[in-house]
């Protein structure tokens, strides 16, 4: 388990976990949440012996007790949300998987302006991915840490990320806390996302700041796709 940093603190027994092999591809790297517990940062396999810079700490973005959504999601296994000169793609490669499964695609954070971009933000990238279950109850948050971290976009001006969560929460006394920490087992074995059987919400998020050094308002960008897993 050298890639996972798990923390019970502060948040009244919320489990916030992260992964560093589900940074990036680039330099790994996404934005603060306001307050949370503090932790350690996952060490990167490439190089063990390195030193974070800052204590990062994460918060999931939902509860399990968050509703259905009310909403129509769209029905193609491409969807885009943009503000300013940035736009956030989440593709999956398709909307209907076997249960266990890997389940693949890709989220693509893109800089549509002239001239280049400044990010920083969170160390373990600004690519987060929040699971819920549709007409259930079951949901994991995604998470961030708190630390900052430059984000050098790529020659094309853009992030790329597989579809595996980052970083992810859930509370210590749910009663579905053992499928959580299943279910995330399973993403720092394989850096894969596998479901079981039922039809589920994936919202892609990007957090970040367009600054060097964190030295702005966060910008947040957030795609939402559902996903049938059969038995």
């Amino acid at each position: 388990m050298s890639a996972r940093a798990v923390f019970t603190a502060a948040l009244a027994g919320t489990i916030l976990v992260g992964c560093s092999a589900a940074a990036p591809s680039s330099v790994p790297s996404p934005v603060p949440s306001p307050s949370a517990p503090s932790a350690i940062p996952p060490t990167s396999p490439p190089s063990p012996t390195a030193t974070p810079t800052a204590t990062p700490t994460a918060t999931p973005t939902a509860t399990p007790s968050e509703a259905p959504p009310s909403s129509p999601l769209p029905s193609s296994g491409t969807a885009r949300d943009a503000t300013g000169k940035f736009v956030l793609t989440f593709e999956l490669d398709r909307t209907t998987w076997k249960a266990g499964e890997p389940i693949t695609g890709s989220m693509t954070l893109a800089f549509v302006g002239s001239g280049k971009a400044t990010l920083s933000g969170s160390g373990w990238g600004p690519f987060g991915i929040e699971i819920v279950e549709i007409a259930g109850r079951r949901v994991m948050g995604a998470g961030w840490s708190e630390d900052c971290s430059p984000m050098p976009l790529g020659a094309d001006g853009s992030l790329h990320h597989p579809v595996v969560p980052s970083g992810g929460g859930w509370d210590a006394s749910d009663p579905d806390a053992s499928f959580y920490a299943s279910l995330w087992d399973g993403i720092e074995a394989d850096h894969v996302l596998r479901l079981p059987a039922g039809t589920w919400k994936l919202t892609a998020d990007a957090i970040f700041i367009a600054a060097a050094a964190c030295a702005a308002p966060e910008t947040r960008l957030s795609v939402p796709l559902q996903v049938i897993v059969t038995g």
